[in-house]
Formats: C-alpha cells, structure tokens, sequence
C-alpha cells in the first residue's frame, strides 16, 4: 500500500536502527508496534491523530512511510523518534569498560517520543506483576479498547486517555487489572494533557510532574521518561535488579542499591543514563545462583 506520505533522513554519523530503537515497547507481542523484515512498524497518536509508521534503513538514510490523519505530525516527529537529536560522541568516558561498550556500539542513539501516555500506560500495568502478564493485560486492553492503525498491517492504536479516564472498574477487572492499577491508569489519563507537557519539560520537573499522580514513584516515572524525553542523564531507579546488575559491571561487587548505583554514575553526568543503558545491554552480567526465570526487561514496580 502507498504512503500517504514518506521521508527519507540522514544520520549525521554511525546509526543503528535496530539498536537505538529497540527499548521504545518492553510488552511481548505488542500490538502498537512490530519488527519485521528489519522494519519497525509503529502505530500511535501525534497530535491527537493516529498514524501508522514503517521505519527501515536504506542505505545510508533511514526511510519514514507513514499512513492515517496523523502522518505529517508523525514525520515532523520522526527525527527526535530516531534519536537524531542524540550525539553519542559527546560521550567520552575514561573508564575502559564503558569506551569499549561504547566503541563496540557507535551508532546506538537515545530515541525522543514525546509521548508519555504511550509509555506510562503498560508501565503502570506492569507493576507488582510479571513481564508475561503486563503484556497480556496490555494486549487485551489495546485490542479490546483500541482501534485498528490506520495502513497496512495489523497494528492497533492504544485507547485514547478519554476513554482510559472513563473506564469502569469492572472493565479493567474482565482483563484482570486490579484495583490499584486501575485507578492509577484513570487518575492519569484524566490528567493525561498535563502529562503530556511533562515531554518538554527538564527531567526534574517533569519527574516531579508524573509522581504528582498517586500510584506513579519513581520506577515508573523514570522508566516512562527514559524514552519520552530522550534525556542521556536520564537514570531509571526504583528498580530491585537494575542497580545490582549496574554496580556489577563497574565494580565487580555482588550487592546494589540505587545509592550506590548513582555514586557510581555520578562522573559520567551528564550521562548517567546512556551509561546506565550500555553497561544493562551490554556489561558483564552477574553469575546467576539457582532456577532462572527469564531476564525481565522492565524494573521494579513502586
């Protein structure tokens, strides 16, 4: 099917598609957003008005397609989607763990949504339960609730925060989604415009901005934030396995908390989360001790 209508743009420098993009949906099987044939296909709301994205490289440009009303806002927003804003190269740790991650990948950039409630939705589904139930309880809900993408393919468009603020109890409750999480979700969506400034916002205010909502600590308003804003000093905490696995790879030491995490990212501000995020992707990983259940790529609920 022919686009409605279509970019091509040029990295300055290394990119990696795959890798930059790669963390924008942590939910098995999303129904928003597919990889195939070295494509990422992403359906979501710019401006209110939904639209369907493939995304490939070619040669040495990547190509934007994009389908449905909200085409021209989608490819207005596709440089910062990519990350294209992000300079990797301003990042020069002397520490040689983190430069040879980093030389080992130069194209990986930091993606900017400008989206929160695109993030925060399956974030907020996604405590106190397992990777495999948020993404059931996600996919439900996008398929029940949603509405198909506009273009080929089979994406769906996430509920609209409206309809998210509207939403019965007992409706949340046929997908299994408690009671806190419901009223966290409609407490947001209600709230979802002034959430959605928080994307323009400074990390701290727009921290600030997301756990004024009860149900929203600081796991989930990092872990949204991450990509919506595309902040490379972006540190996600709150987590339980996170910081282990970060003051690991730097130090060898078998135990971590956040405090000690942010000591040790401190000299690399103002790119604590870009180291963060090399040394979770790529850093040596702790020796495991018992049955393993699966490595679980969101963090811990607040």
């Amino acid at each position: 099917m022919t686009p409605d209508q279509a970019i091509r743009l040029r990295p300055d420098g290394p990119y990696d598609l795959r890798r930059s993009l790669f963390g924008l949906s942590w939910v098995q099987g999303d129904p928003t957003h597919r990889w195939f044939e070295g494509a990422l296909w992403l359906a979501r709301r710019w401006s209110g008005e939904g639209a369907t994205l493939r995304i490939h490289e070619d040669g040495d440009a990547i190509s934007v397609a994009a389908w449905g009303p909200g085409a021209s806002a989608a490819l207005e927003a596709a440089p910062e989607l990519l990350g294209l804003h992000d300079d990797p190269t301003r990042f020069a740790p002397d520490h040689p763990l983190l430069a040879s991650l980093l030389s080992q990948q130069p194209g990986r950039r930091l993606p900017r949504t400008r989206q929160v409630m695109d993030a925060l939705v399956p974030t907020i589904l996604g405590q106190l339960i397992t990777v495999r139930e948020a993404s059931l309880r996600y996919r439900d809900l996008v398929r029940r609730d949603g509405e198909p993408a506009p273009g080929p393919g089979d994406r769906w468009l996430a509920p609209a925060p409206a309809l998210l603020a509207r939403m019965a109890t007992w409706r949340f409750r046929q997908l299994e989604i408690g009671l806190r999480p419901a009223e966290t979700l409609r407490r947001a969506a209600e709230r979802a415009s002034r959430l959605e400034e928080a994307a323009h916002m400074p990390l701290d205010a727009a921290m600030a901005r997301l756990q004024a909502i009860p149900g929203i600590g600081p796991w989930t308003a990092s872990s949204t934030l991450a990509t919506a804003l595309g902040d490379a000093d972006a540190v996600i905490t709150g987590d339980l396995h996170m910081p282990r696995a970060v003051v690991y790879a730097l130090t060898g030491e078998a135990q971590g908390d956040d405090a000690r995490m942010l000591a040790l990212l401190e000299p690399f501000r103002p790119h604590r989360g870009r180291a963060q995020r090399l040394l979770l992707s790529a850093g040596p990983k702790q020796p495991q001790r018992g049955p393993q259940l699966g490595r679980d790529p969101r963090y811990r609920p607040d």
